[in-house]
């Protein structure tokens, strides 16, 4: 009787030497998505995108330097995007320093992974206590805060379960006005004001600003303070709202598609922008 003989073999990660390749490879996948996989190249797609390649070849260089800054710290990859808040164009989406580093996963799109946001996610917090809760069940909202509100910035302790936080410079500042609170990023107050609206009027602010979770995410007062992951993408999409006057305008990356004969290629209708939030605040 024979016996098989089996071979391990070991293959290298495919390396791609194109430009921009997570965005590349972002664009690609929604195009497939849509049109059907491999359509683009029987049709001899050519495809005009948002990108902008000074902004990306800045956002390669800044996260090329950074990671230099930070060597020593156990910090080895990171991701960058920028985007047009007026629009929702992607003019620079760096997912990775190095796409063919597989010592850092560099294929992976960092843009897309689940992250904690840490600070960053206050203004969302602080949004959505600004915007009011409804506390009589009627659809409206009762009670809310105004940049002026007074936040006790003291030594706290939750209860069920305990929960203690405190502030980056291990300080406490008193009575401070919401809109101080927010300047200097203190985590005692974005944890009050979470409590304030609760996990589903936080959920319903974030989903309208165009963040997602994970399935299994879970909610709680360190979710005022961005111990709950978010991904980049959706970051940008909430933060894009809030330079835009209350105005969300959803993300895209495709301007124009024609086919190898050149005629155009019907894109999909863009969702219109949104105005989440008035200019003045209840009085």
């Amino acid at each position: 009787m024979q016996k098989a003989t089996i071979k391990a073999a070991e293959y290298e990660p495919r390396e791609v030497q194109f430009k921009y390749p997570h965005f590349v490879q972002f664009v690609t996948e929604q195009v497939e998505s849509i049109y059907g996989s491999g359509e683009m190249y029987r049709r001899g797609f050519v495809i005009r995108t948002t990108l902008n390649s000074a902004v990306q070849e800045a956002a390669e260089t800044a996260i090329d330097q950074t990671m230099a800054a930070l060597i020593n710290t156990g910090v080895n990859t990171g991701s960058v995007m920028v985007t047009d808040p007026r629009t929702g164009a992607i003019r620079a989406m760096v997912g990775s320093p190095n796409f063919n580093d597989a010592n850092i996963d560099g294929q992976v799109n960092g843009a897309l992974t689940w992250q904690q946001p840490g600070s960053s996610i206050k203004p969302v917090v602080y949004a959505a206590a600004l915007e009011g809760i409804d506390t009589t069940g009627d659809g409206r909202a009762d009670n809310w805060y105004t940049p002026a509100t007074v936040l006790w910035d003291v030594p706290t302790t939750f209860q069920n379960p305990s929960y203690t936080p405190t502030n980056f410079d291990n300080r406490f500042h008193g009575p401070i006005a919401l809109r101080y609170a927010l300047q200097n990023s203190f985590n005692i107050p974005a944890v009050k004001t979470y409590q304030f609206i609760g996990e589903n009027k936080f959920k319903d602010m974030a989903g309208r600003l165009g963040l997602s979770f994970p399935e299994n995410a879970s909610f709680g007062l360190p979710t005022g303070i961005g111990a709950t992951e978010v991904t980049l993408y959706g970051m940008m999409s909430a933060y894009g709202t809030l330079a835009n006057s209350g105005v969300r305008v959803p993300l895209y990356t495709i301007e124009s598609i024609t086919d190898s004969t050149g005629a155009a290629v019907q894109l999909p209708e863009k969702a219109q922008p949104l105005k989440l939030f008035n200019h003045r605040l209840p009085t």
